[in-house]
């Protein structure tokens, strides 16, 4: 660890300088505010925790990949976490509008009931559009079954 400072200060003005032998890292902020991080360790265990990383020295290429692959298992998660929760929130929302068209209908406010059921239908789509398999072969034909045929919507959503 003291091989690698030495060699950078010969080459770069440091106006800070960290080091935290527990975790085996080194932190350097260069007077230019370049800040240099360098780890140690095993690369059985490198993992990319961030977007924007870089390897820069690796022959083996060992250490680019499993930052890779442990980066591509990081965001594959992370949609999955966001369709679960654009499921629960429609699930907590939609059953509202539902609610409220069959309300307007009894008391025979269909204009309100149209754009109750508007809001659901907009629910559904939005969870479809996110990539939820909700329906099976038969997606778009059973949404546009759903769409009201009003004189004054003029568009339409296209689902491939």
């Amino acid at each position: 660890m003291e091989y690698v400072r030495s060699q950078l200060s010969k080459h770069l003005n440091f106006i800070y300088f960290s080091q935290i032998p527990q975790k085996r890292l080194q932190v350097y902020l260069t007077d230019n505010y370049l800040e240099i991080d360098i780890g140690y360790g095993a690369y059985t265990g490198a993992a990319a925790i961030r977007k924007h990383w870089k390897v820069l020295f690796d022959k083996s290429g060992t250490v680019d990949k499993a930052m890779r692959a442990s980066w591509e298992k990081k965001e594959a998660a992370s949609k999955t976490n966001e369709l679960n929760k654009k499921l629960a929130e429609c699930s907590d929302s939609v059953w509202h509008n539902l609610m409220l068209a069959a309300v307007a209908i009894k008391r025979r406010q269909y204009w309100r009931a149209y754009t109750e059921l508007d809001l659901a239908r907009k629910w559904l789509i939005e969870c479809f559009a996110a990539g939820t398999p909700l329906m099976p072969v038969r997606t778009e034909k059973w949404i546009n079954s759903l769409k009201l045929n009003w004189p004054s919507s003029k568009k339409r959503l296209l689902l491939i």
